[in-house]
């Protein structure tokens, strides 16, 4: 990112989070290369530059390996607006990332995300959710569904496609937040918290941020198009890495259900599911519906399709984060 224009000219500060015990200039040949970068005072592409690049070791401040210490206020990034990126990507092209920051921009108080997941609810939550509403097809992002076990409660985590409309949370790589967000997620009262998704099988720390972000936010996560394809061109794949290796967690046996039983725990704990987010599409002539669903036709938006980026077009001028 920092090597390439415009990417250079958007992004601040590359923070590496590295939580493998095993030093990184002892990890092969590119982690030594990393290790040296981040010792160096220019940018290695252009040493008219300083060096953006630095790493953020939790190990050597005596923390655990955790999937959460990439949130650790400890880190104290320069830039108000953060964006993640798992280790495996996938990772977006240009014009994904602007339009992600222009969104973040005008929506600072939520989360951003290009994989948003939709959760299915019980039938008790669906009608607590239609009744809240108004009606079975009607939208509002800052509505919350209560999660109780007592009543019978059980919701699944929907692996198999990635939501515009309706979507609960999102995955981490391509998410952003606010930097103030941190304080919360590692808040000494959600301690208890962080050790769940520490200790268990599939380490949900994309349920637990996205819940976390969502209720101090009120309101749903902010799904973005992770490709934008121009408009005289047939919709191409960004530039994403394969995330199908052998080591993924995804390989566990019985993952999906494993995800569900986390996922039942992560809301339990705060009490509520938010009603589900808008599309990229919301209040455009691309916004149609199948059945009861909200749904983007494209699904991925063309050049010029994205409303808060077109004068005139929804949020565009709601006020930016300062």
């Amino acid at each position: 990112m920092l090597s390439q224009s415009p990417y250079k000219d958007m992004v601040e500060e590359f923070i590496l989070v590295w939580n493998n015990p095993k030093p990184l200039n002892e990890s092969g040949k590119v982690g030594e290369e990393l290790y040296k970068w981040s010792l160096s005072n220019v940018n290695p592409f252009d040493v008219s530059e300083p060096n953006r690049f630095r790493l953020f070791l939790p190990i050597e401040r005596g923390f655990s390996s955790s999937l959460m210490n990439r949130y650790h206020p400890m880190i104290k990034p320069k830039s108000k607006a953060l964006l993640y990126y798992d280790d495996d990507g996938p990772f977006y092209e240009y014009k994904a990332i602007q339009s992600n920051f222009e969104l973040w921009k005008r929506n600072s108080n939520t989360q951003t995300g290009a994989m948003a997941r939709a959760f299915t609810l019980s039938q008790r939550q669906q009608r607590e959710k239609q009744d809240i509403l108004g009606g079975i097809d009607k939208l509002d992002d800052r509505e919350f569904v209560s999660h109780c076990r007592e009543n019978g409660d059980e919701i699944s985590y929907d692996y198999r496609f990635f939501e515009n409309f309706h979507a609960n949370m999102v995955l981490p790589s391509g998410s952003m937040i606010h930097r103030n967000y941190l304080c919360f997620i590692w808040h000494p009262a959600l301690k208890n918290f962080r050790k769940f998704v520490f200790d268990h099988i599939v380490h949900p720390d994309d349920m637990g941020v996205s819940a976390i972000v969502s209720h101090v936010s009120g309101r749903a996560p902010k799904p973005y198009s992770r490709r934008v394809p121009a408009p005289e061109t047939k919709r191409r794949r960004l530039a994403e890495v394969n995330t199908t290796s052998p080591e993924g967690m995804w390989r566990t046996k019985d993952w999906g259900k494993l995800r569900s039983i986390a996922l039942n725990s992560v809301m339990s704990y705060f009490g509520g599911i938010n009603s589900g987010s808008f599309g990229w599409c919301y209040n455009t002539e691309y916004h149609t519906k199948q059945g009861n669903r909200h749904i983007c036709n494209p699904e991925m938006a063309r050049d010029g399709t994205l409303p808060w980026m077109i004068e005139g077009g929804f949020e565009h001028d709601v006020c930016s984060a300062s």
